[in-house]
């Protein structure tokens, strides 16, 4: 099950780092690259999840994990 709590990471923090890039974006008036509202977020979100289940659990995820 470790995998879940890592996918559950990675599309929670993806999503919630999207909206507040879009609630920059929105409130201080800037106008942004779609890459950067798009994949910026998709990779912060990879990271910190990474390190999540790296504190979490003392080791990577195997690449059968990754891939679920």
């Amino acid at each position: 099950m470790p995998y879940g709590i890592y996918t559950i990471w990675f599309i929670g923090t993806s999503l919630l780092s999207g909206a507040a890039v879009m609630a920059l974006e929105l409130g201080a008036g800037i106008e942004l690259s779609s890459g950067s509202v798009a994949f910026v977020p998709v990779i912060a979100a990879a990271m910190l999840a990474g390190t999540h289940y790296a504190g979490l659990y003392g080791r990577l995820p195997t690449n059968g994990e990754s891939w679920r």
